[in-house]
């Protein structure tokens, strides 16, 4: 069974970056394109335009999002569920998700959400629930946020921010990380693509 990726902080946290923190502001937002996939679902050929920087990175990159408290819950692991449907919008979850990157990173581009149902094979990015964040392997940023993003919180809970959000799998620098395999750690990524130039968020 799907779900959206929860976003009830995650919009609190973007709002705060954009009012309070003074991280950047957003740019644009996402591009629709072509590409080619492989048996993986993940899609190449990132167009230029979503790369373009707006901003400087605070700290060159080496920052990351501000973090609410938390009660001691949270959610499970999310299982895999691959694209079965097809959708032109762009999930709130997964939109809060990049808004709240690119506040964070300004100096990196918003990259893509959505693609064509008509374009290519699988991928949760017909659905409206897969983003790419177009940043090149070397940048502090990547590092800082995925730190963030799978470290454990208070209570000791592992991987609890990629828990709340929802988050089934990323793919990076020739690695892939799974929620339904977390105890696996990173993985080594054998798709045609290495994901050198782009993280890849897919969303339960």
């Amino acid at each position: 069974m799907k779900r959206v990726p929860r976003i009830r902080w995650t919009l609190t946290v973007a709002a705060s970056l954009l009012c309070g923190c003074g991280e950047g502001v957003l740019s644009g937002g996402e591009t629709d394109h072509p590409g080619e996939i492989d048996e993986s679902g993940m899609e190449h050929n990132l167009p230029e335009a979503s790369r373009g920087a707006t901003a400087a990175c605070p700290n060159g990159g080496k920052v990351t999002p501000a973090t609410p408290t938390f009660a001691g819950d949270v959610d499970g692991y999310a299982g895999y569920a691959g694209q079965s449907s097809c959708s032109s919008a762009a999930q709130p979850g997964v939109t809060a998700f990049r808004d709240l990157v690119v506040a964070t990173y300004p100096c990196l581009g918003s990259g893509s959400i959505n693609r064509g149902c008509n374009v290519g094979g699988t991928s949760e990015h017909k659905e409206g629930r897969a983003w790419d964040w177009p940043v090149n392997v070397g940048h502090a940023a990547p590092e800082a946020f995925l730190g963030w993003l799978l470290a454990s919180d208070a209570q000791g809970n592992p991987h609890a921010l990629a828990r709340r959000f929802g988050l089934m799998y990323v793919i990076w620098n020739h690695k892939i990380w799974k929620s339904y395999q977390a105890s696996k750690g990173w993985q080594s990524y054998s798709g045609s693509n290495p994901h050198t130039d782009r993280v890849h968020f897919s969303f339960s």
